[in-house]
């Protein structure tokens, strides 16, 4: 009896410090592996502490503007040729071969309107602006539609051109249009989703015009407070497509569904989508200037060829604005 208890205590004995040892090796694992703070969660329109951000800084608009052009100008040749498929589409379908604006009469127009050193300087601008007005805008329903058509196309062969290019594949400028074309329904119903968020905006500018015209809002109290309406109601749109922008050329990658890009450009942005918006609004004065410092040269001295020029400059201020979203994307990417 005596040792039986003996051999069940020695057991008890050898069972503890087995229990001890492997609770010690659990600490020291758990010691080993690095420790991690709880990652803060955010969720739209409530107030919280302000989360600090831990990414690194995105290239501001003049970076990204350069780096557009250098990745443009090192594949010179396929951009040159997307533009090309794209201009000569567009006269043929959408623009025709007719003049909608003739500078040299708009500018004797308006020769005679405005007098002074500065006349040529007005004029210029002031014609700069009409062609300005005049984006966009086509003369048939059917030459609309056939221009939504090319815009499509346009942006989603860019979109696969300059991730190709980034990727280091070799590719010619046939291949956007045979490979590049694939993820069109799903492309389209993201477009179908920004145009849902685009809702607020417009049925505020509708809003703030029907007030101010009709005469309903009379003071100058009433007419800002619609005013206000009506910034609140474009930023709730602004707010919503920061992201959804960036959900097309997430829309672009093999076995992708609408929700599912929607969802992966909203954690794209998260923490950081008033600096994303704030490279957008951004690229939208660039391009007017970027324009401008083209176009005033000409329709100064060579007025014949400004408005033709100008075309091309639209056509081509398209895909060097999906190169500048592409890259702001992949920056938001790689972080």
């Amino acid at each position: 009896m005596p040792a039986k208890k003996s051999a069940q205590k020695s057991k008890k004995t050898a069972s503890t410090k087995s229990k001890t040892a492997r609770a010690s090796t659990a600490v020291k694992a758990d010691d080993q592996k690095p420790r991690r703070l709880k990652t803060p969660r955010y969720s739209s329109f409530r107030l919280r502490k302000k989360i600090k951000l831990r990414q690194k800084p995105l290239s501001g608009p003049i970076s990204l503007t350069r780096q557009a052009f250098r990745l443009m100008r090192q594949h010179w040749v396929i951009f040159a040729w997307l533009l090309i498929i794209y201009a000569a589409l567009s006269v043929v379908l959408v623009r025709g071969f007719g003049s909608e604006l003739n500078v040299r009469e708009a500018k004797e127009t308006l020769a005679i309107l405005v007098e002074g050193r500065l006349a040529d300087v007005t004029i210029t601008a002031s014609v700069f602006g009409i062609m300005l007005g005049t984006v966009g805008t086509v003369s048939t329903a059917t030459a609309s539609v056939y221009q939504s058509i090319l815009l499509v196309v346009a942006i989603l062969t860019t979109i696969w051109t300059v991730r190709t290019l980034l990727a280091g594949q070799p590719m010619r400028a046939r291949d956007a249009y045979y490979r590049g074309l694939y993820p069109l329904v799903v492309f389209l119903l993201v477009l179908m989703a920004i145009g849902v968020q685009l809702l607020p905006l417009v049925g505020g500018s509708w809003l703030y015009g029907i007030v101010v015209s009709g005469g309903i809002a009379i003071t100058f109290a009433e007419k800002a407070l619609f005013l206000a309406l009506f910034a609140f109601l474009g930023m709730v749109s602004l707010y919503m497509i920061t992201s959804s922008l960036f959900a097309l050329f997430v829309s672009t990658l093999p076995d992708m569904t609408p929700l599912k890009a929607l969802k992966s450009a909203q954690q794209l942005v998260q923490y950081r989508r008033w600096y994303v918006l704030a490279r957008v609004i951004a690229l939208v004065f660039l391009l007017p200037l970027m324009a401008a410092a083209v176009m005033m040269p000409f329709i100064l001295f060579l007025p014949v060829v400004a408005e033709w020029l100008f075309f091309v400059l639209t056509c081509f201020a398209t895909i060097y604005t999906v190169v500048y979203l592409y890259l702001l994307y992949r920056e938001l990417l790689n972080e």
